[in-house]
């Protein structure tokens, strides 16, 4: 009995973090232009300032937290917001061209392992 409603729970927590991952996903994919290229400021203005290498969810930036992240990560000239998902199947925005001496910006959605990554934006300087 105990291994069935391990079974089950586990399969309950599965499917619950699936609808998680989709539905932030579409709000992603439905973000505009002006939105995304908000993103980027904020965290290019953080980068800047000297933010710490990693954000957790209460310390990002409006533009970020809409998003409701799990949290941030700074990597050279870009920032790695992890949106939803758990071990390898991970929702994750690539924010890239962070810093004055990078002459392209551009944020990329990581859907998953298996969904190819997707340009949302870009923009050159």
């Amino acid at each position: 009995m105990r291994l069935v409603t391990a079974v089950l729970l586990s399969v309950a927590l599965v499917a619950g973090c699936s609808n998680d991952r989709a539905e932030k996903t579409a709000r992603i994919r439905n973000l505009s232009a002006s939105e995304l290229a908000e993103i980027h400021a904020s965290l290019d203005e953080l980068k800047r300032t000297g933010a710490p290498m990693n954000l957790r969810s209460e310390q990002v930036p409006p533009a970020v937290a809409r998003l409701q992240p799990d949290g941030v990560m700074f990597r050279g000239d870009s920032a790695w917001i992890h949106v939803a998902g758990h071990v390898d199947d991970k929702v994750y925005l690539f924010v890239n061209g962070l810093g004055e001496s990078q002459s392209e910006r551009e944020i990329v959605l990581s859907a998953g392992e298996l969904e190819p990554q997707q340009v949302l934006w870009r923009q050159s300087r």
